[in-house]
């Protein structure tokens, strides 16, 4: 069966709200999310080395965009809500349904 998160968020293209969101609530399960998103541990730790001076809130949401820009279209908010659930974190994967 398909989490009904899944369903809701359909194909549609991640955008800033939903970096946002993610952002303020991933927490330090950011690296995980990171890896099952295909980043690998090198472009996570030069995240982290470029981004620590602004804050977890900011790299987390720099990862995001990273992830997005090199992905396109197919950077849709379905694949970053498996990447949740995967990361074990339904919690945020459901936040996203307001986007």
């Amino acid at each position: 069966m398909i989490p009904l998160v899944l369903v809701a968020v359909a194909s549609k293209v991640v955008d800033s709200s939903a970096m946002t969101i993610v952002s303020q609530n991933i927490g330090k399960d950011w690296q995980k999310l990171g890896r099952n998103l295909g980043l690998s541990d090198g472009q996570i730790d030069i995240l982290k080395a470029d981004h620590s001076a602004d804050g977890l809130e900011e790299t987390i949401y720099q990862m995001l965009r990273e992830w997005s820009s090199k992905n396109g279209d197919s950077a849709s908010l379905k694949v970053l809500a498996q990447a949740l659930l995967q990361a074990k974190r339904p919690d945020v994967a459901k936040k996203l349904e307001s986007v």
